[in-house]
């Protein structure tokens, strides 16, 4: 008689079994010390992301670091998770330990920084359909178109290229010339006709109305040149591209999502609102203006004043400006009569070299320093030392700084009124005014040379030094870049290359 297999154990029992080898896994879980990986990314994650909000540094700057060492941070990750295995080696609890997620924390960040340097060097990110995949589309083929056309005087020309660099120059007649130089990524000749013919710039006229207009393609773009009357007035709404406006005489009006624009040797006002990319205006002879999110400016030689207003990513660099300067970002607000000098401005500093007044600053973890400023000056702070050198006799002035040194020159000639209080801190005086204390600070005030304007300090947490020399004349400036000129080519048929 065969022999009877034994019976099944009872569900209870299985169930027990389970929650038995359960309850082992999780007592022997529980004795594993966790990896510091994790905490260590947190933390210094954190870190940069504050000192990018206290700015102390520019986000373009971290990614950019980031996007050329972050190898190290493998190595990094390589040597610690060798000392763990090393304090691990006689533990009788040490078990597997897992990094899957901070590798992926790298590695997504590391894309993050891709897209980061294609936004601030190229004016759209790596994976744009122009700058990187389209390249396993097909080969690259190019065309050149010219057309013109008879205008009225003082026509309104409205210039909308959503893919494609934008040159616009007087044309030295009464007549709108327009040129295409339109490339595509296509898989043979027959489709890339067809793209390229889709790329074709339109150009409508309506009595006084005028306007250029080309296609928005995935799979190529169309820079255009465009030659305008004197009279004209010229708006560009440019969507990935840059945008170049040379020697016109009427006021000009800009648009731009994502690349540079740049103003040459205007005649009247100019405004542009941008989103990505970096801003230039030089030898303009009215007002300059930029609203929006901007990388870079830099402007000189204005006969008018200049008005930057939004988010600055990288550097601001202002010089010669006839008239006023204001600036407004996120935390810093600057405005002046005009700038026979300079202005540099940073993600921890601001910089002025010959201003007259008045002279406002606000702003927080900077450290600014003025020199050669005449006329009434305002500045407040909140992290950063400041230091203000005056020209001549010093109007009212008051310089408000929570936690940072000021640090003031007069003429030995000055004649004015002093009120200033070091809450937590020394005064040091050139002057013959007496330093008292006043609780954990000091305090001085009194009249030189028979009085004058008022000037007030306030230091909360920091030193005050009030020293005595002359002023210098202010820097001519550092050479200023010569903006790009983008032209297309000239033809009057259009011709197909393939690459």
């Amino acid at each position: 008689m065969a022999a009877q297999p034994p019976p099944y154990p009872p569900r209870d029992y299985r169930r027990a079994q389970r929650e038995q080898a359960r309850a082992q896994s999780y007592y022997w879980r529980s004795l594993r010390r966790p990896s510091i990986l994790g905490p260590l990314v947190v933390i210094v994650v954190g870190i940069l992301a504050l000192l990018v909000e206290l700015g102390k540094l520019t986000a373009p700057a971290v990614w950019e670091w980031y996007l050329r060492w972050w190898p190290l941070l493998l190595i990094a990750l390589g040597m610690i998770s060798l000392g763990e295995w090393w304090l691990d080696r006689h533990s009788p609890y040490a078990g597997r330990r897992r990094y899957g997620g901070v590798l992926l924390l790298l590695f997504l960040l590391l894309l993050v920084a891709l897209g980061e340097r294609g936004f601030h060097r190229n004016g759209f990110p790596l994976w744009d359909g122009n700058n990187f995949f389209l390249h396993f589309s097909g080969d690259q083929h190019w065309s050149s178109y010219t057309t013109s056309r008879q205008l009225a005087a003082g026509s309104l020309i409205q210039i909308q290229a959503p893919r494609g660099d934008v040159t616009v120059v007087p044309s030295g007649d009464n007549q709108i010339h327009v040129e295409e130089e339109a490339s595509v990524y296509a898989p043979d000749d027959d489709a890339a006709r067809r793209a390229l013919d889709a790329l074709r710039p339109q150009l409508e006229v309506n009595g006084t109305s005028v306007t250029v207009r080309t296609a928005s393609r995935d799979d190529g773009r169309a820079n255009l040149s465009v030659g305008v009357p004197a009279d004209a007035v010229v708006s560009v709404t440019s969507g990935r591209g840059a945008v170049v406006i040379e020697d016109l005489t009427t006021p000009v009006n800009v648009t731009s999502s994502r690349g540079n624009v740049s103003f040459l040797r205007l005649k009247a006002d100019a405004h542009a609102r941008m989103s990505h990319g970096d801003f230039s205006a030089q030898s303009v002879a009215k007002d300059v203006s930029v609203q929006g999110r901007v990388n870079n400016v830099t402007v000189s030689d204005l006969g008018g004043g200049a008005s930057m207003e939004g988010s600055i990513l990288g550097d601001l660099d202002v010089s010669h400006v006839a008239s006023f300067v204001h600036l407004q970002t996120g935390h810093t607000e600057v405005t002046m009569a005009s700038l026979p000098g300079d202005l540099s401005f940073g993600s921890g500093n601001l910089r002025i070299d010959g201003a007259a007044g008045p002279l406002t600053i606000a702003t927080r973890a900077k450290d600014i320093r003025c020199t050669v400023v005449s006329g009434d000056v305002n500045i407040e702070n909140k992290n950063g030392e400041i230091v203000l050198q005056v020209a001549g006799q010093p109007g009212a002035t008051r310089i408000v700084n929570q936690n940072g040194a000021i640090e003031l020159t007069l003429s030995p000639n000055a004649r004015f009124n002093l009120q200033a209080t070091a809450k937590n801190g020394d005064i040091s005086s050139a002057f013959a005014l007496p330093v008292n204390a006043a609780g954990s600070g000091h305090a001085v005030s009194g009249q030189i040379g028979g009085g004058g304007a008022m000037i007030e300090l306030i230091s909360d947490h920091g030193d005050i030094r009030i020293g005595s020399g002359e002023a210098s004349a202010p820097s001519a400036g550092k050479k200023e870049r010569d903006a790009r000129r983008l032209r297309a080519p000239r033809g009057t048929q259009p011709v197909i290359q393939t690459q």
